[in-house]
């Protein structure tokens, strides 16, 4: 029986990489309609045989309890397969149905219906080639370089998806390079373009963009240890502790319902934008239209890629004070951090604080929620009153825009406005943001804002000529506070030599340049109009910017600080001058 299993999950493993290149073939090539058909039988023989294995499993493991919860999505597409079959002449000849795909080039309701089979299943071959227990020891990886290899697949994975010839709008219009770039950008949630979103990549092409950044919001190893407890397989304790040091987490016996809610709250606040977006944009946009954009730009805005399907940005919608606000909204969820989320959307957490009689909550929380405060309204002041004195921008909408693009500027990558022409003043501010970026553990980029709250904490603290950094009655570690100066020294490093780089590449002032790099370090995505007209070297060195930035440099220095031994001897003190 073991063996007949066995054989049957390598064919099944088999039957996805078939799945992935029928996928590929049919969606990424224009072929003729003869290799068309075969792709077509192709298709209703995974159905089939996905079907049958489900069949033969329940005949041998069925009075298993456990068979029917890890077998539940398979058995859930199954019951889609029969409700579909039951009222597919009904759904054929339902206008909305027919008008939305031919939208989305899809023949049939059948034709859904296979998809969402084999990314299921590609999705099985995923979970069980990357998981932990079985890719670590066969690759002798190391955790925390897996994170940085998974960034880097993705992103040349996507980057040859968008080389198919289908994902662009016209075939051979964009060079590998800028397929590279548009896919890191995509996968780091940066939003830094080469070529334009809107005209250049096709509609397949863009569903592959927005997928990236489905991915890059919250990392490849995040979806896949998630899924893989939703499908029931578990997570080893190599694959818990690598999540632990990725989430930030205290407790180890919290990271399954952790990664599950993060999950949850993801697409569910996306659902909840999608929804909002499109009752703001169907009049203006028609139906089928409002509603592709709608997901695109929600999940954009969470994830705080900066990415759009206007060639300008969202300057065209800026007079959509509803679309504006519901954007901003969603900006701001995705740069608080998933802890701080979690913490404020999880009952059970203001009833353990509520009965413990304490601060409902974290000190984490409170920290990340005031100073995040505090910088949108520092930047909204700075930006409408400095702007719109000077007539240079505003002209009825000059609030809001101005909360917009303090909101924007440290992470998303957003605007309403042409941003070049701001005052150099109001330019520095924006990148002041971008270095601070948003928050520990959310899908935007920077220093994070605790890291600098910290730093203004310990400078008050040692002004007050306190032994230790102190704030809301806790005592924050001294190796935490090390830690918060280190990273600002060395990402203003980082970020100086390679703006001193693009100063040799580029052909452009060094504000323009400095502003360009740090968007790019922070993934905000903001840009003074240089990207699109980087030389090669150029985009290499953004593209290098963009994933260190997203990859974090906590994460580099993990893998240097584990490979050094900590001294067991100390020398002499002695004092020198600091002034």
């Amino acid at each position: 029986m073991e063996r007949f299993q066995n054989h049957l999950n390598m064919f099944m493993r088999l039957l996805a990489l078939t799945a992935l290149i029928s996928l590929i073939t049919e969606y990424g090539f224009y072929v003729s309609s003869k290799i068309l058909a075969w792709l077509h039988y192709l298709d209703y023989f995974i159905i089939t045989v996905f079907i049958l294995e489900l069949l033969i499993k329940i005949f041998f493991q069925g009075k298993d309890p456990r068979f029917w919860r890890l077998h539940a999505v398979q058995i859930f597409l199954i019951f889609l397969f029969g409700l579909e079959f039951l009222f597919l002449k009904q759904a054929i000849h339902f206008s909305p149905v027919v008008t939305f795909l031919h939208a989305v080039n899809v023949v049939s309701l059948a034709k859904i219906y296979i998809i969402l089979v084999q990314i299921y299943l590609i999705l099985l071959l995923i979970i069980r080639s990357l998981q932990g227990r079985h890719a670590i020891p066969f690759f002798k990886i190391k955790p925390e370089y897996l994170l940085i290899i998974s960034y880097v697949t993705i992103i040349v994975i996507g980057a040859l998806l968008l080389m198919l010839p289908r994902s662009q709008a016209h075939t051979g219009g964009v060079c590998f390079l800028d397929s590279l770039f548009t896919a890191t950008s995509a996968v780091c949630v940066t939003g830094l373009i080469t070529v334009d979103t809107a005209t250049v990549w096709s509609p397949i092409g863009k569903f592959f963009i927005l997928i990236l950044l489905q991915i890059g919001g919250l990392g490849i190893m995040t979806y896949t240890a998630a899924f893989s407890l939703l499908l029931g397989k578990g997570l080893s304790m190599k694959e818990t502790l690598m999540m632990q040091d990725m989430l930030s987490v205290e407790f180890l016996g919290k990271i399954g319902r952790f990664l599950i809610t993060i999950i949850v709250i993801t697409f569910l606040t996306e659902f909840l934008g999608t929804i909002f977006l499109f009752i703001f944009w169907h009049n203006e946009l028609g139906a089928i239209k409002a509603l592709w954009f709608s997901i695109f730009h929600s999940v954009s805005a969470f994830c705080n890629a900066g990415f759009s399907l206007f060639s300008n940005n969202l300057m065209e919608c800026r007079t959509n004070s509803g679309a504006i606000l519901s954007i901003a909204s969603l900006i701001v969820l995705g740069g608080l951090g998933f802890s701080v989320l979690v913490e404020i959307f999880d009952p059970h957490q203001w009833i353990q604080s509520h009965n413990r009689g304490k601060g409902r909550f974290s000190l984490q929380t409170r920290v990340v929620i005031w100073f995040s405060l505090i910088l949108i309204l520092t930047g909204a002041i700075w930006i409408y009153f400095f702007e719109s004195s000077q007539i240079r921008t505003y002209q009825c909408h000059g609030v809001r825009d101005a909360i917009f693009q303090s909101i924007t500027s440290r992470t998303a990558g957003f605007n309403t406005v042409d941003i070049s022409g701001y005052s150099l003043p109001t330019q520095l501010l924006m990148m002041i943001l971008m270095v601070i970026g948003a928050s520990p553990g959310s899908t935007g980029g920077g220093i994070k804002t605790v890291t600098v709250a910290l730093i203004f904490i310990a400078i008050r603290s040692a002004w007050n000529g306190r032994q230790h950094v102190e704030v809301g009655n806790r005592k924050i570690p001294d190796t935490t506070v090390r830690n918060a100066f280190l990273v600002v020294i060395i990402y203003l490093a980082i970020a100086g030599v390679f703006a001193l780089g693009l100063t040799v590449t580029e052909d452009a002032s060094f504000e323009v340049i400095l502003f360009e790099e740090l968007s790019a370090m922070g993934t905000v995505g903001l840009s003074l109009g240089l990207t699109p007209h980087l030389s090669c070297a150029g985009k290499w060195i953004i593209i290098i910017s963009m994933l260190i930035g997203r990859i974090g440099l906590l994460t580099f220095l993990l893998i240097i600080g584990r490979h050094a031994m900590g001294n067991k001897y100390s020398y002499p003190e002695e004092n020198v001058m600091l002034t």
